[in-house]
């Protein structure tokens, strides 16, 4: 019965989870949107609170991924890694905070990796980036305490998707990631 926001780049994949989860739902918004994007990113929060009028729940879950020695990292590719992953997760929940400062009510999930906490060699941009979600949202928690709204951080282990590049999965099993 929760009605649901879903922001991506991709409409198409988009689509498919609004159908997949149709059922499940009371009702589904789909906004297409370039999360590093700060008029996109006010266009989703404005466009929930339109629709449904208040925010209960965010997940931050975004991801970029970018592995190799950081001497050989494009530089270009490196802000974007910092930009969605970090960068839009702060900026988001800072949009969404005053609706549910206002409601006395709410919960951020923030969705890192268990790379926030271990530092792994050959994807140090994407590493310092869950490490600053890790930080952001131990710090948000503290801040936001007694206000009713709550941070959960959620550090997951290994989860296949198509993030890692075959290539760079090779490069984890070496050094010991289990893919």
């Amino acid at each position: 019965g929760a009605r649901v926001v879903l922001a991506a780049r991709s409409a198409a994949r988009l689509e498919a989870v609004r159908r997949e989860i149709e059922p499940y739902t009371g009702d589904v918004l789909v906004c297409p949107a370039d999360l590093m994007d700060e008029a996109q990113l006010q266009s989703v929060v404005a466009r929930t609170l339109e629709r449904f009028g208040r925010i209960d729940v965010l997940v931050n879950n975004a991801g970029y991924w970018q592995g190799g020695r950081l001497v050989d990292l494009d530089p270009a590719r490196m802000e974007q890694v910092v930009r969605l992953n970090l960068w839009a997760t702060m900026r988001l929940t800072q949009l969404v905070l005053p609706t549910m400062l206002a409601q006395h009510s709410g919960y951020i999930m923030n969705v890192a990796s268990g790379f926030g906490r271990v530092a792994v060699p050959m994807v140090s941009t994407y590493v310092a980036t869950k490490f600053g979600v890790a930080g952001f949202s131990d710090a948000l928690r503290r801040e936001l305490g007694g206000s009713g709204v709550r941070v959960t951080l959620v550090l997951p282990a290994w989860t296949n998707t198509d993030i890692v590049p075959p290539e760079r999965a090779e490069v984890l099993q070496r050094y010991g990631f289990h893919i």
